[in-house]
């Protein structure tokens, strides 16, 4: 789910001066942009989760979360760069905690 503050960001300064919408385009930017936000977002989560379980049980599913979200993340990192998309704004990583 795209984070939607920064979708809302990116349309509202899209339709900025004399109101013209956004192409289609900038639209795909905004939107890989916001699934590339989520997605470090959730792996910072699983970094969290991973740094306080406790459960023998569960610490194998915090590394399984982990990876997943770290995968997933660097999947739309290749993905936006494959589509031209090379701003340091979404090349985040954990070193870069917000």
């Amino acid at each position: 789910m795209p984070n939607n503050f920064l979708v809302n960001m990116i349309n509202t300064l899209g339709n900025g001066i004399g109101g013209a919408s956004m192409s289609d385009d900038e639209k795909s930017t905004a939107d890989m942009l916001a699934l590339i936000d989520n997605a470090h977002k959730e792996w910072l989560a699983a970094q969290q989760y991973f740094d306080h379980v406790s459960e023998p049980d569960l610490i194998d599913h915090a590394v399984y979360v982990s990876q997943a979200a770290e995968k997933r993340y660097m999947y739309l990192l290749k993905q936006a760069r494959s589509q031209g998309l090379n701003s340091s704004a979404c090349l985040l990583t954990p070193a870069n905690k917000l």
